[in-house]
This record gives C-alpha cells, sequence and structure tokens, in this order.
C-alpha cells in the first residue's frame, strides 16, 4: 500500500480545529478525518478539506470500556464514535 501526503490543516491550541496532543487519526468511508487529542481527551472531526465539523471530550470511560472488551489501546476513541 502506498501512502500519499494530501495536505495539513490545524494550529496549536485546544479549540475547535486545533491541536495540543494528537496522537491518533482515521478517515470514514466519507473522507471525513477523526484526529484524537490527548490534551483535550477527545476526538475531532473535520471534512477532507480541513474544515471543523464537530468535537467529543472526555472520552475515559469509552477508553476503560473499549479495553475491558479486549480490543486494542490504539485509536480507542476512534473507534468508539465512527
Amino acid at each position: 500500500m502506498e501512502h500519499f501526503f494530501k495536505g495539513m490543516w490545524g494550529t496549536f491550541g485546544i479549540n475547535d480545529g486545533q491541536f495540543r496532543s494528537p496522537w491518533g487519526i482515521a478517515v470514514d468511508s466519507n473522507d471525513d478525518t477523526y484526529v484524537t487529542d490527548a490534551w483535550i481527551n477527545g476526538v475531532q472531526k473535520f471534512t477532507r478539506t480541513g474544515d471543523f465539523i464537530r468535537k467529543w471530550v472526555n472520552l475515559v470511560l469509552v477508553m476503560v470500556n473499549l479495553i475491558n472488551q479486549g480490543r486494542s489501546q490504539h485509536f480507542l476513541p476512534i473507534l468508539y464514535w465512527l
């Protein structure tokens, strides 16, 4: 599988569309992008061009539930919110 750089967006911070400590990324079937951020303990959703759609925060309980179900700890909030 080849990977190609398509662009980037966002700035440093904790507001909508900003990143403080990003640690995971996924793309859904509509080409929307989900980015997890450890600092806000949440996930932000963007269009394919980087426009902010929405944010979910305080996902600690979700992460604990997924760990208890034996799922991988990688991209946990993304697995829950897609």
